[in-house]
């Protein structure tokens, strides 16, 4: 069984969308369950090892653009009969997204992200 080794640094958006990844082993279609500013989630039975560096495309909704990029497997989940609930797959992470699809991917985030609200603000409201 691959270890599974998470070192989440920013939050995560859904983002259920059509990812195309290439390995030195193969190429395959696959779809993502969400992405943060630093990588997405890709549902898959059969992950790439921890390390394997991925070509990576895909299209933001709404952008028209597709992101072409390198990324590497940061972890892995493989699937677990006794939490069949929990998506197998593995954590991709950005190596060199382009200022121009950073930047796309940061303004994704950003708009879909629900406010924080702090409940010491609410006094100043009129």
């Amino acid at each position: 069984m691959t270890p599974s080794i998470e070192h989440r640094v920013s939050d995560r958006i859904d983002l259920k969308i059509e990812i195309g990844l290439g390995s030195p082993n193969n190429f395959f279609t696959g779809y993502s369950l969400n992405i943060s500013h630093g990588g997405l989630f890709v549902a898959t039975h059969l992950p790439e090892a921890i390390g394997t560096l991925l070509v990576l495309h895909f299209m933001l909704p709404e952008t028209g653009r597709e992101i072409h990029t390198t990324a590497k497997v940061a972890w892995v989940q493989e699937f677990n009969p006794m939490h069949a609930e929990t998506q197998p797959g593995m954590g991709l992470r950005f190596i060199n997204l382009s200022p121009k699809d950073q930047d796309d991917v940061n303004e994704y985030i950003q708009n879909r992200q629900e406010p924080i609200f702090h409940p010491s603000d609410d006094s100043e409201l009129p």
